[in-house]
């Protein structure tokens, strides 16, 4: 995923139960930042 890559926060908008969490989950596990909390708002 690029998107993993990234230095700039992301917002990612859907329907209620689309996985949206899910999707930014293994983003977040993906990234350079997988060492630090996990924030979703």
């Amino acid at each position: 995923m690029k998107v993993c890559n990234s230095k700039s926060p992301i917002f990612v908008y859907g329907d209620t139960g689309t996985g949206k969490e899910l999707i930014v989950q293994a983003i977040h596990n993906s990234s350079i930042r997988r060492k630090k909390p996990f924030i979703a708002q």
